[in-house]
Parts: C-alpha cells; sequence; structure tokens
C-alpha cells in the first residue's frame, strides 16, 4: 500500500513540475508577446499619432490662411461698398 501512495504522490509530483515549467515557459511567451506589443506601440501607433497631430497644425495653418484672405476679401468688399455709396451720392 504504501508503495501505491509512493507512486501517486510521485506521479502527482512528476505532474505538477510538468506543469511549473509550462506556466513558467507560457509567463516567459506571455512577456515576449507584451515587449512585442510595446515596442509595436512605440514605433507604429505612436509615429501614426504625431503624424496625425502634424496633419492637424498643417490644416490649421491653412485656415486661418483662409480666414485671413476671408477678412481681407470682407474689408475689400466694404470698401468698395463704400465707393459704390459715394459715386450714387454724387451722380
Amino acid at each position: 500500500m504504501d508503495d501505491k501512495v509512493y507512486g501517486l504522490m510521485e506521479k502527482m509530483y512528476m505532474e505538477f513540475t510538468s506543469f511549473k515549467a509550462e506556466m513558467t515557459d507560457f509567463k516567459a511567451e506571455m512577456t515576449d508577446f507584451r515587449t512585442k506589443i510595446e515596442i509595436k506601440l512605440e514605433n507604429e501607433v505612436i509615429d501614426e499619432i504625431k503624424g496625425l497631430y502634424d496633419d492637424r497644425a498643417e490644416v490649421k495653418e491653412s485656415l486661418a490662411a483662409i480666414h485671413a484672405k476671408l477678412d481681407h476679401f470682407a474689408r475689400v468688399d466694404e470698401d468698395h461698398e463704400l465707393r459704390i455709396r459715394a459715386l450714387e451720392g454724387v451722380g
């Protein structure tokens, strides 16, 4: 009977040792996977986000230029309106 119990305990110990080794390998694989994901985030996603912010800055600059031109045309239009009214009043 003692041999059976000893054999069963030995078998359980081997299975637990094997399981522990598998979990250690799994942990190493997950650590490697996490590292790869972090590197991908740093190299690809962060660069894309920076590119989007750069594009956003360019769009803001373009909009500012368009607004400046619109303001200029509005002033020119007002000036023309004043001249037309002055000419109508003279004529």
